[in-house]
């Protein structure tokens, strides 16, 4: 099954911006994770998803699982 990830701009202005890429790293991976061990799961969509600071990973605030 072909993934599409789709990323939008980044709205933060923090210089250490570039450290929460580790943590967007995880949750895509997770992700794909998911999807592998649940192939009924034809989409996911979260939306927003908040990126925190080194070591503090993300959260997703708004979800939509898909299956079928």
């Amino acid at each position: 099954m072909p993934v599409r990830l789709h990323v939008g701009p980044r709205r933060s202005k923090d210089r250490h911006a570039r450290q929460s890429d580790t943590a967007l790293a995880d949750v895509a991976l997770a992700i794909g994770g998911l999807m592998q061990s649940v192939p009924e799961i034809s989409e996911i969509d979260i939306n927003p998803l908040t990126v925190h600071g080194e070591g503090e990973g993300a959260t997703a605030l708004d979800a939509l699982i898909v299956v079928g």
